[in-house]
């Protein structure tokens, strides 16, 4: 447990429990994969408290993809994190990931 904690393999869920992966690379490349047990109703991701990429109008409960950060400046410290949202109101938050 404490391997993840310390490497950002941890989030938070209400409700059930969904399956949520994000990883971010020192390019500013973030990935998403989520699987809900709802359907999704968007996945934004965050950089700091700010949205920076919001995907709506997902069909069904899972949602794979990549997203490079248009100003991604590799001389600035970044924190990423995903926020989730199901059309049954459950939420997950990853873990923040900091490059």
């Amino acid at each position: 447990m404490y391997d993840a904690i310390y490497n950002g393999r941890c989030y938070a869920v209400t409700g059930e429990p969904t399956l949520l992966s994000f990883s971010a690379s020192d390019t500013g490349t973030c990935r998403v994969h989520v699987r809900g047990t709802d359907d999704l109703q968007k996945v934004v991701i965050r950089k700091g408290n700010k949205p920076v990429y919001v995907r709506c109008h997902i069909e069904g409960p899972e949602c794979r993809f990549e997203w490079t950060d248009p100003e991604f400046d590799a001389g600035m410290i970044a924190c990423y994190f995903v926020e989730v949202v199901q059309v049954d109101g459950e939420m997950a938050w990853s873990s923040p990931v900091w490059i």
